[in-house]
């Protein structure tokens, strides 16, 4: 019996198949821990949009066309513009920026005299 010959290729068979196991397992978590490295980012810019915005209702100031307001805050930055300035109503762009560079950005409509947001729309 030549028992000696048929183990050996076998170990290496199984070995082979184990690492490719391994490698395909690897791949996998790497692309796993990008995407839920994107989806961090995204609600950080989510956030950013949602906080600026509201702070921005908090300002009341007397509404200018072209005015920008930027807001700081520890993960980033949020800049409005006002764009197009009607007689209650003002198109307002927004754009959340991370420090690591990432952005987004919005629009909406804002009515002045009740400071309320309406067709916002992510670009």
């Amino acid at each position: 019996m030549n028992a000696k010959g048929f183990i050996y290729p076998l170990t290496i068979l199984l070995s082979l198949l184990f690492c490719a196991v391994l490698f395909q397992q690897i791949a996998a978590y790497a692309t796993a821990k990008q995407f839920v490295e994107q989806q961090e980012k995204h609600l950080e810019l989510q956030s950013l949009l949602q906080i600026g915005i509201a702070e921005f209702q908090k300002e009341r100031s007397e509404p200018v066309e072209g005015e920008i307001y930027t807001f700081s805050y520890p993960s980033g930055t949020v800049t409005l513009e006002v764009r197009e300035k009607a007689e209650d109503f003002s198109t307002i762009s927004v754009l959340a920026r991370l420090k690591s560079g990432e952005q987004r950005q919005a629009s909406f409509q804002y009515r002045w005299p009740d400071a309320v947001v309406e067709g916002y729309q992510e670009v």
